[in-house]
């Protein structure tokens, strides 16, 4: 016996599987819409905007980073930067455009502070600019990028430092604090993406009618339809999200179609609350329905927002057959 086989626990698992497939609907929604509005790379610009801007100095440097030829050229739209900026090519042009910053370069020629003996001009005018410019959160990072990179780069024996050494270690630098930077981003990212699925979740909720109450009282008193969809996914254990970012571009949705059809579930345009005549028959008379389809469409904008995935394997831990 599995659990599939009790009444109760099998209309859990139907719901269960609705809200997968629910969730996966408004993740194709949200997808689309992510990649026409360049939002990841957007979303990363943001935040370094916010991370790399110096007030002390007057100069915002991620802003310069997405100005600099070498990032510039990886968007063709200005309004949809790259996400895809690898952590050696924002390490490499932070270091450059530090030392490039007018500010450094107008101030190296008065400059009355001990003189930076490196051979490499890239170098040099780094060191000039940690040396040049007024304290701040941002320019504490690069001094420690640069004492970090002077103290790990190896000497020959007249005491001469090796200045490949200092810059891949003034490089590796930087590429740890982006790696750890998009650590963090990608968590936030998150935590947005689940915020969007819930609100997305809601209105395409009331839009087709995904009310969870309602679909918990079908499938008690629908035994067929209840199987049909248990049957369903056991046909399709593996759903993921797939690379087309159009629900209608992929081959499940005429499947999902045909389950509807085939099951009559209440769920579709023709359903909402809005076409619903039952619905509103009895609305009119017990406000209790309308605080039901409430309470039902949050729980399927809940359902949505904690994603595909998590669903899915909720119901491989619940179908399992022990070993």
């Amino acid at each position: 016996m599995t659990l599939a086989d009790i009444p109760i626990l099998a209309t859990a698992i139907a719901i269960v599987v609705s809200w997968a497939l629910y969730a996966l609907f408004c993740s194709y929604i949200l997808e689309a819409w992510v990649q026409i509005k360049a939002d990841r790379g957007r979303f990363m610009k943001d935040y370094l905007y916010l991370q790399l801007m110096d007030n002390v100095n007057g100069i915002n440097w991620a802003e310069m980073i997405y100005t600099h030829g070498t990032i510039d050229l990886l968007s063709r739209d200005p309004k949809k930067p790259s996400n895809d900026i690898s952590p050696k090519l924002f390490a490499e042009t932070l270091v450059e455009i530090v030392g490039s910053a007018h500010l450094v370069r107008s101030g190296i020629s008065s400059f009355k502070g001990p003189t930076v003996g490196y051979r490499s001009e890239l170098l040099r005018d780094f060191k000039y600019g940690t040396l040049l410019l007024n304290a701040s959160d941002v320019v504490s990072l690069f001094r420690q990028a640069i004492n970090y990179a002077e103290l790990k780069a190896k000497k020959d024996a007249a005491g001469n430092i090796n200045e490949e050494d200092v810059h891949n270690h003034l490089v590796g630098y930087f590429e740890n604090w982006f790696n750890e930077f998009t650590q963090r981003l990608t968590l936030w990212y998150k935590k947005k993406t689940r915020e969007r699925l819930f609100y997305l979740g809601i209105l395409m909720a009331v839009i087709i009618n995904v009310d969870s109450l309602q679909l918990f009282t079908f499938y008690e008193n629908n035994p067929k339809a209840k199987a049909d969809v248990i049957r369903f996914y056991n046909k399709h254990p593996n759903l993921e999200i797939g690379t087309a970012v159009n629900a209608s571009k992929n081959p499940l949705t005429d499947t999902l179609k045909s389950l509807i059809e085939e099951t009559q579930l209440p769920v579709g345009f023709k359903h909402n609350l809005f076409k619903d005549k039952i619905f509103q028959h009895k609305a009119k008379s017990n406000k209790w329905e309308i605080l039901l389809k409430i309470l039902g469409v949050l729980a399927s904008g809940f359902a949505a927002s904690f994603g595909a995935p998590f669903w899915f394997d909720v119901l491989k831990k619940a179908t399992s057959k022990p070993s």
